[in-house]
């Protein structure tokens, strides 16, 4: 609950919007937000993995990253990049 002092007057709300409750949905929704995404750009792969973009790009060319197409943009599977730092910290040969 917040505190509304807009005219002088306490008024206590119970949600983002006067009158508004809040509900599991909402909790559910908010929780979901503060989560990863399962997909990032080509962009976010490079800065995720502290390469170019190039060389992100050359990667998941390679295999050695998931990633697929939606309409023009190019989307890259985030646990797939995990698996892939974790297989190179291990010695594998990940490409």
């Amino acid at each position: 609950m917040s505190t509304n002092k807009s005219d002088g007057q306490d008024q206590e709300t119970s949600g983002p919007y006067e009158g508004e409750g809040t509900s599991s949905e909402d909790a559910a929704f908010t929780a979901q937000q503060n989560e990863p995404p399962f997909t990032v750009t080509i962009k976010e792969t490079a800065r995720l993995l502290s390469v170019g973009r190039t060389t992100a790009l050359g990667i998941i060319g390679s295999g050695a990253i998931k990633s697929f197409h939606i309409g023009s943009r190019h989307l890259v599977v985030r646990a797939s990049i995990a698996e892939y730092v974790d297989k190179m910290v291990a010695g594998e040969d990940a490409i």
